[in-house]
């Protein structure tokens, strides 16, 4: 069924709109549903979830190794 004031799908079994909480009455008109489309397979999102897992730490590893070295030579410059 469709909500007679916001025009949003309602279950029939509901009394009340989910989005604007209107009372829904027994005549009301039925909803057809399409199926939904297709997702991307999971071979590809695990794929770019692993390379991502992978990533992240490699990059804040060479950032922590790159704020050493900084610190370093910004300490040896200080002693001179």
């Amino acid at each position: 069924m469709r909500c007679s004031d916001c025009g949003s799908d309602v279950l029939a079994e509901s009394k009340f709109c989910p989005q604007c909480g209107t009372a829904v009455y027994e005549g009301a008109e039925p909803v057809t549903t399409t199926p939904a489309p297709e997702k991307a397979s999971l071979k590809s999102v695990a794929g770019r979830t692993a390379l991502a897992a992978l990533t992240i730490p490699f990059v804040m590893i060479l950032a922590f190794i790159f704020i050493i070295i900084l610190g370093f030579f910004v300490f040896q410059f200080q002693l001179n």
